[in-house]
This record gives structure tokens, sequence and C-alpha cells, in this order.
């Protein structure tokens, strides 16, 4: 089976570039397929890494979901139709991206009159970086 495949990717030139790509399962299986001592320690950070993601996914409703994938999307778009450069573009397509996601739950919950943020799915305390359930 092929983990990675070819993905095109435009150069400056305007011509297509191909980009060997994989995702994130072909990654896991590519880094557990190294027999060295050397990558234990990368192994290990990949499953901490693993299972964090899936600790903060753990209480999401599909309406989380939804609404964080909104504000992902709408991030992407404002920043490729603005054709955002450097740190300080990205983080305002962010800003706005994430503010429309955030709209779009406010408005639900007035509509619907209940809240789509529950104590069971806001991570409010930082322990350690990391945000967790109260």
């Amino acid at each position: 089976m092929t983990l990675c495949h070819a993905l095109g990717f435009p150069a400056i030139d305007g011509t297509e570039r191909h980009v060997d790509c994989v995702t994130i399962e072909g990654i896991f299986r590519i880094v557990q397929s190294i027999s060295s001592p050397k990558a234990e320690v990368f192994k290990r950070w990949l499953a901490e890494a693993g299972r964090v993601r899936k600790k903060r996914q753990g209480g999401k409703t599909d309406l989380d979901s939804i609404f964080s994938m909104l504000g992902e999307a709408a991030t992407v778009e404002i920043a490729r139709k603005r054709d955002a450069q450097g740190v300080a573009e990205d983080e305002e397509a962010a800003r706005k991206g994430c503010g429309i996601a955030g709209e779009a739950r406010e408005r639900l919950e007035r509509e619907a009159g209940a809240g789509v943020v529950t104590a069971g799915n806001y991570l409010a305390v930082i322990e350690g970086g990391e945000r967790v359930r109260e």
C-alpha cells in the first residue's frame, strides 16, 4: 500500500509542482515502522500528541465540531483570498475566521434559546498549557 501521494501546488512561475504528501495515519504508520532507538523519543511525542488530541475531542458535540470547522474553513478562505503573507496577516485571518464562527454560534444560541457551549463540552482550566474540562 502506498502511503505517499503526489499533490500539485502552484509554483511562483505558474507551473504546477508535485509534492509527496502523506495523511496523519500514514505519518503514524511510517514512524511506527522505524526500528531505530533514535526514533523512540519522536514516537513517544506522537503518542502524547494523539492522546491530547483525543482528550480534547472527547466531549465534543456535533455542533462543536461544525463551528470549529467553520472557523477553520473561514480562516483558510480569508487568508487565501487576501493572499496573507506572514504571521500578522495570518493572525488577522484567524481572528476574522473565528469571529465568523463565533457570530454563527451566538446566532444559533439566540434562535434556539439554548447554549451550544455547556459545562460538559467547555474546556476551561489551563493545566500545563492544555485546556481541560472542569
